[in-house]
């Protein structure tokens, strides 16, 4: 399910920027510019009832701008994109995913710092284990 969420944010990137490439982990040569770099900050799984539990994924994705010919952020680019990103996943109270899936989207906040833009985003999913099935009583019997 963590992966699904995963899918659903690169999903929801692509549709406002599709392309600006997207990262998971570090790359030796660095990040081509401008990109998306993405990390899961925390995952849980949580009972909430007796066959219930909540998913919860905490996604960063990192905004990395275009830069000028000095090696400088473009100030203009950092901030269009951080408007364009806030804009777009405040439209999404949930995110589509695989099979039918929607991710509640229950917290959203942005952070600009100095380089980049980050923005979290905290997915959520009530989904239901498996259900006990009894078998049905045929026949009663009763001795006097």
């Amino acid at each position: 399910m963590l992966r699904w969420t995963l899918d659903a944010i690169r999903t929801q990137l692509r549709a406002v920027a599709p392309q600006i490439p997207i990262y998971l982990k570090s790359a030796a040569s660095g990040f081509e510019q401008p990109s998306f770099y993405l990390r899961l900050v925390e995952g849980t799984y949580e009972e909430t009832h007796h066959t219930n539990y909540m998913m919860q994924a905490v996604w960063e994705i990192v905004y990395m701008p275009k830069e000028d010919e000095a090696g400088q952020t473009d100030p203009f680019d950092l901030l269009d994109m951080a408007d364009r990103l806030h804009q777009h996943f405040m439209a999404l109270p949930s995110l589509p995913g695989v099979e039918g899936v929607s991710f509640d989207r229950t917290a959203l906040r942005g952070l600009m710092r100095q380089g980049d833009f980050a923005f979290q985003i905290t997915l959520e999913l009530e989904l239901e284990g498996p259900q006990v099935t009894y078998e049905l009583m045929q026949d009663i019997i009763m001795d006097n």
